[in-house]
């Protein structure tokens, strides 16, 4: 019975390790996707800014 006691003592912290080892991963990956969408956010939001300003610029050109 020890012997069993053992194994699946042993089987039920590698399996813990292994849970532990994946929940950190997606920690780590969830913190790269919200440094990604924050980048493309702002990227989105210079666009945005050059592209009203060009727009701004044809339409008093168009006055002119």
């Amino acid at each position: 019975m020890t012997q069993f006691d053992t194994i699946f003592s042993v089987r039920r912290e590698k399996s813990e390790n292994e849970s532990e080892a994946v929940s950190a991963r997606q920690a780590e990956q969830q913190r790269e996707i919200s440094q990604i969408v924050a980048t493309l956010a702002a990227q989105k939001s210079a666009w945005l800014v050059d592209h009203s300003r060009d727009e701004i610029v044809r339409g008093w050109a168009g006055y002119r």
